[in-house]
C-alpha cells in the first residue's frame, strides 16, 4: 500500500498527508459555482493522504441513507485524488452497510480507508460515526496527547469503486476541472 511519502502523481508531484479539525457547519458558505444543487453531501474533507480520508457532514433530522451516499461520494473523491483527477470514478457496489432507522443529527465523520487498488477498481472500508452526547467515549492519540470525545457509532461497511478514462460521455474537459475545484473547496480547512 503506498504512503503519503511515496505517492507520485501523473504530473510528477508528490503529495503529503493533510489533517485539520472538524470545521463548523457554515450553511451560508457556497459550493463552487458549477456544483449541481443538492448533489454534494460532504461539508469538508478534514484529512487525506494516499491511504484514505476523513470527511464530515452536519446533519439535522436527515434520513440515514444520506450518510451512505456521503460515504460513496467520499470514496469516489479519494479514488479521483489518487488518480490525479484523470479518470472517472463511480460506485460499483456496497457490502455490509447497515444504517439506523432514525434520522441523523449532529456532525457525522466518514472514515475512508483504501484496502485494495488496481488499474480499474478500488475497495474501501468505510466507518461512519456521529458526534453525540455521552454515548461512547473514544480516545484518539495525536502528537503526544490523547483527545477524548463522545461518539455514537452509526455504521461501517465496504464499498467497491470502478474507474475508467474519461470519454465522450464523461468528458474530461468538464469533469476533471470540476472535481479538482470541488476537492480544493472540500479540503479548504486542511493544514499541511
Amino acid at each position: 500500500m503506498p504512503t503519503a511519502h511515496d505517492a507520485i502523481f501523473t504530473d510528477g508531484t508528490q503529495r503529503a498527508s493533510h489533517t485539520s479539525p472538524c470545521p463548523p457547519h457554515l450553511p451560508g458558505e457556497a459550493l463552487p459555482d458549477d456544483t449541481p444543487p443538492g448533489f454534494v453531501l460532504l461539508d469538508a474533507i478534514t484529512r487525506y493522504d494516499t491511504s484514505g480520508l476523513t470527511a464530515v457532514r452536519q446533519y439535522s433530522r436527515t434520513p440515514a441513507w444520506h450518510a451512505v451516499e456521503a460515504m460513496a461520494q467520499a470514496g469516489a473523491m479519494h479514488l479521483r485524488f489518487l488518480g490525479d483527477f484523470s479518470d472517472h470514478a463511480f460506485l460499483l457496489g456496497i457490502t455490509d452497510c447497515p444504517w439506523p432507522e432514525t434520522p441523523l443529527d449532529g456532525c457525522c465523520r466518514i472514515e475512508v480507508r483504501l484496502t485494495a487498488l488496481t488499474q480499474g477498481a478500488a475497495s474501501y472500508d468505510m466507518t461512519l460515526s456521529l458526534d453525540g452526547p455521552d454515548e461512547v467515549t473514544t480516545k484518539q492519540q495525536t502528537v503526544g496527547r490523547t483527545v477524548e470525545h463522545a461518539v455514537r457509532w452509526v455504521g461501517q461497511g465496504a464499498m467497491l469503486f470502478g474507474r475508467v478514462p474519461y470519454d465522450n460521455i464523461y468528458r474530461e474537459a468538464v469533469l476533471a476541472p470540476r472535481y479538482r475545484r470541488l476537492f480544493a473547496w472540500l479540503t479548504r480547512s486542511c493544514t499541511a
